[in-house]
């Protein structure tokens, strides 16, 4: 087994960082096109509205199941523990594989088909970039912990065959401490029920 990885210069992890602080940011222009954009939208609100949803709402409990593995930031902080239950037991990216779902779900909303190829590539290269950054400061918070857990379990495409995580290891989901921080990721949907709203106001859409 690896013991560790290869060294990164200063300037690639510079990018890293520049990269992970200002991912909202970098990703805000795809809002803004999805929001405010109206040109070639995909009118069959039979297929739209129940797909984007769906995957709105299944990527949202997905955050929220994450959530409720991921220890308290005190705990972590004093005892140091590497959070490899619920879903972390299948892939060690959960929460952003959820925030690429919720931007898909967003395209899809937004009617914006032709758009959803780009929104998937672009936040995609995004959020590899930041996971990448991410296992460069779990490699040195948790040294060789980290580094077997990395060599186990994949980075973004879970691993069906893994075997169940112990029972003793659920959670429950709808606690407070999770609701409150998960539940804006379900409002994602209002925005585009006014765009929805806007447009037929104006063009007559829908």
């Amino acid at each position: 087994m690896k013991t560790n990885s290869q060294p990164m210069d200063a300037g690639k992890r510079r990018v890293l960082e520049a990269i992970y602080h200002k991912r909202g940011l970098l990703l805000t222009p795809l809002w803004i096109v999805m929001l405010f954009v109206f040109y070639k939208e995909y009118e069959n609100h039979y297929l739209v509205w129940p797909l984007g949803i769906s995957i709105i709402i299944g990527a949202g409990l997905l955050r929220m199941w994450s959530q409720a593995h991921i220890r308290n930031r005190e705990i972590l902080k004093t005892e140091r523990i590497l959070t490899t239950s619920g879903p972390y037991h299948y892939v060690r990216n959960p929460l952003y594989i959820s925030n690429i779902l919720i931007l898909a779900g967003a395209s899809i909303l937004s009617e914006l088909i032709w758009f959803l190829p780009f929104v998937l590539l672009y936040s995609g290269i995004i959020y590899a970039l930041v996971a990448r950054r991410e296992e460069i400061r779990l490699e040195g918070e948790y040294g060789e912990a980290y580094l077997k857990y990395k060599e186990e379990v994949p980075r973004w495409i879970p691993r069906i065959s893994t075997p169940p995580a112990p029972a003793a290891a659920s959670r429950p989901l709808f606690t407070r401490r999770v609701l409150i921080a998960e539940y804006s990721h379900f409002l994602v949907i209002v925005p585009f029920l006014i765009k929805e709203m806007v447009g037929h106001l104006l063009w007559g859409y829908g």
